[in-house]
């Protein structure tokens, strides 16, 4: 459910509104900061709907049986030539600070990622909208020999739910995790590692396509596999924080 008052601002208008109290926003700063409140960044996510929370927990009570170790976690992402690094900028007093701007246009490169327990593997996909077929042929058959002894978990995008797919997964004997919740990145320890990737990838400052899938990959193959495995083991912990949060989303410290 969306905040009533998600910012000073729209509490100041509320209070001119219904109460005819006019009251400045940084007045209401003031008063919040010494009640011992605290303002933060809000992370982008899906936003729930009704009968997700529901359908999380269930996930997550089920989810718990599964031995971590079994487990192969994936993902698609696009990576473009924007600035992704921190959004905050120290000048000094004679300087100006650079906006932080988003080309809609920049160059972009399609990425798959599995990883599990001593595992870390990247496809570069190609430029084209991402189909069934694209993710049988350059995703799951290169890799099936790996599939097949373990658990995958992909996400009910289109392509992964397909009957195409459905029937490789099938006849070639891949497990997968069952019942995977609509609306849930915060679940996936796929999606942390995308962020790190991204940030170190845009520290590289790509220009074009040819640099970005350079860079897409030297940061991959840096990234350490312990690091990697201490996202997939996190997994068990956020099933127990969505269970306790009642199906809500899972922040990590």
């Amino acid at each position: 459910m969306r905040r009533e008052y998600p910012s000073c601002a729209s509490i100041a208008r509320k209070l001119a509104l219904q109460h005819k109290i006019e009251i400045s926003h940084m007045t209401i700063r003031r008063d919040l900061w010494r009640l011992g409140a605290k303002a933060y960044r809000r992370p982008k996510s899906a936003r729930l709907r009704v009968g997700d929370q529901k359908q999380r927990v269930s996930f997550c009570k089920n989810a718990k049986k599964s031995a971590v170790a079994e487990l192969l976690f994936t993902d698609e992402k696009y990576f473009d030539c924007n600035d992704h690094g921190c959004p905050w900028q120290w000048v000094m007093k004679d300087e100006a600070v650079e906006p932080l701007g988003r080309d809609k246009w920049a160059p972009k490169v399609a990425v798959w990622g599995l990883i599990g327990l001593g595992v870390k593997r990247l496809v570069i996909l190609p430029r084209r909208t991402m189909t069934a077929q694209v993710y049988r042929d350059q995703c799951l058959k290169i890799h099936l020999g790996l599939l097949k002894t373990k658990v995958l978990m992909h996400d009910g995008a289109r392509p992964h739910v397909s009957k195409l797919i459905g029937f490789y997964l099938k006849n070639h004997g891949i497990q997968v995790l069952a019942g995977w919740p609509p609306r849930s990145p915060d679940l996936n320890p796929m999606e942390n590692l995308w962020a790190i990737i991204a940030r170190k990838v845009s520290d590289c400052g790509p220009t074009d396509e040819k640099e970005l899938e350079v860079f897409i990959k030297k940061v991959w193959n840096a990234y350490p596999q312990k690091e990697v495995d201490k996202l997939v083991l996190s997994f068990p912990r956020r099933m127990d924080m969505c269970v306790r949060n009642k199906g809500g989303r899972v922040r990590l410290p």
